[in-house]
């Protein structure tokens, strides 16, 4: 019982400072202010539109990477989460542009969750880079200078 009543007090004094988020049971989440905590990642939305690189660099910037998506769930979150910013197009960390048509995540993670729209991606030849869209639940190959919001990740 001390040890809660401890971790209760050490939750109550940073909610009070704004520093850090902590969870019921006492257990400190260390995702900075306006990120939101999903399974041991922080991810941030971005309203300002920026080439598919330069979010990037923005993230890069914040230590983190264009988001990765990494399972349904997560993916089930961040569409809930994009609903709340009004589900505009978002960028995300994948591209080809190393290679044509083979895609691969800025923060190393394995391309095994996908869930691409109907017709994509584009098999062109061409490089691009992903967008999740959010209304149809979806992601699609775009042209990386097109400008849009993106999301941030990065690990706990």
């Amino acid at each position: 019982m001390k040890i809660l009543r401890v971790s209760l007090f050490a939750c109550a004094i940073i909610v009070l400072t704004s520093a850090e988020f902590c969870t019921i049971d006492g257990l400190f989440k260390n995702c900075p202010r306006g990120w939101k905590e999903f399974r041991g990642r922080c991810f941030l939305f971005v309203e300002t539109e920026l080439s598919w690189a330069k979010a990037e660099k923005y993230c890069r910037s914040m230590n983190a990477n264009l988001a990765s998506i990494q399972s349904d769930d997560e993916e089930d979150f961040l569409d809930e989460y994009l609903d709340g910013k009004g589900s505009p197009d978002t960028w995300i960390g994948a591209s080809d542009c190393v290679q044509a048509d083979s895609y691969w995540w800025t923060d190393g993670a394995d391309f095994a969750n996908v869930d691409w729209c109907e017709g994509q991606p584009d098999q062109d030849g061409s490089r691009y880079c992903l967008q999740l869209n959010n209304n149809d639940d979806c992601w699609s190959a775009e042209d990386c200078s097109s400008t849009k919001p993106f999301l941030c990740a990065k690990n706990i």
